[in-house]
């Protein structure tokens, strides 16, 4: 590669958050598409290994496509492949700038409400937030049992033993009638013991949609109590409890608005089944297993897994592992 080439765009990708030896490789399969993986290697200066873990993510990306070629894969046209890139990344941007401008919208109501819970005089607090983890799971407890119309949940990423201890309340609360509607992002589907759980409950009432960006875990009980975490990424921070009508009201209708856009899970499709190698091939990537260990696995070469797994994007409707794993928990494939 001249010193001109080198300059040319240098480091798009890199801005883009892939890693330079991702970066190396792509360049030179746009420029060389007869490039063997020898090549590749010392286009970005590292070991077959890592090499193999750069293609997984140019393909994941969409940068490159399977092909009949000595390294196994073909860069697609730079301009529509960046395009298509940048356009991904501005809708994560867009998806979490609206949310974070909701929050800030609640702020002066949420600090104002904070101030009512502790004029201490003796009614129920407005605003309240709980940091004890037993004392949660108690009020959360009272106030299910004391539903009547509807629970609104938003699933952010429930841990399993969340999930199973919140099962016989949500049971109970099925069983009286209360309709329960529950929003679940894409990524906590992706978890192989979490999707049981939904579908128990599905099948005795609840609705489950998804969404691939869930602002932040949330449940609603009626239009009484809202209950949110102060901090999702750290649970021990507590919860906050809200019976301010307007501002419950508020969030319910941005559940309302949410499960408009939201896909159903448990819907009846034509099943899909993936025998011999290629449903092997889908457990070991479900299972986090990179290309060239699930080839070791089943002895065959690391271009005959990565057209396995092309296929299965294909018929899954994927554009990326995480998304096979998340399309085959949908269709009862695992």
């Amino acid at each position: 590669m001249t010193a001109p080439e080198q300059s040319c765009g240098a480091g798009v990708l890199t801005a883009l958050g892939m890693s330079a030896q991702a970066e190396a490789v792509w360049r030179q399969l746009v420029m060389d598409p007869d490039a063997t993986e020898t090549d590749l290697c010392i286009a970005a200066a590292v070991r077959p290994n890592v090499l193999t873990d750069a293609l997984t993510d140019l393909m994941d990306a969409q940068l490159i496509i399977p092909a009949e070629t000595p390294s196994g894969f073909a860069a697609i046209d730079p301009s529509l492949a960046i395009e298509a890139f940048v356009a991904r990344g501005q809708r994560e941007v867009a998806a979490r700038t609206e949310a974070l401008t909701w929050a800030r919208s609640q702020v002066a109501d949420l600090a104002g409400l904070y101030a009512l819970a502790r004029t201490g005089d003796g009614s129920v607090a407005s605003f309240e937030i709980v940091t004890d983890i037993a004392e949660i799971r108690h009020q959360i407890g009272i106030a299910a049992s004391r539903e009547r119309t509807e629970n609104r949940s938003l699933a952010l990423d429930l841990s399993i033993e969340g999930l199973d201890a919140s099962f016989d309340v949500d049971d109970s609360t099925l069983s009286r009638g209360v309709k329960q509607r529950t929003i679940v992002s894409a990524d906590a589907l992706t978890s192989i013991e979490a999707f049981p759980r939904y579908e128990r409950l599905a099948r005795r009432g609840e609705e489950v949609r998804t969404l691939e960006s869930v602002p932040f875990q949330m449940v609603v009980f009626d239009l009484d109590l809202a209950v949110l975490p102060v901090d999702p990424h750290h649970p021990a921070t507590g919860a906050m409890f809200i019976r301010a009508n307007t501002v419950v009201a508020a969030l319910a209708l941005l559940f309302d608005q949410l499960w408009i856009d939201a896909r159903p899970i448990f819907t009846p499709t034509e099943r899909l089944t993936f025998e011999g190698r290629r449903g092997r091939v889908l457990e070991l990537v479900a299972a986090g297993n990179k290309d060239e260990r699930i080839a070791r696995s089943l002895g065959v070469g690391t271009r005959t897994i990565r057209r396995d797994i092309a296929e299965l994007k294909s018929e899954l409707g994927a554009s990326s592992r995480t998304e096979i794993v998340a399309a085959a928990v949908r269709k009862g494939l695992l």
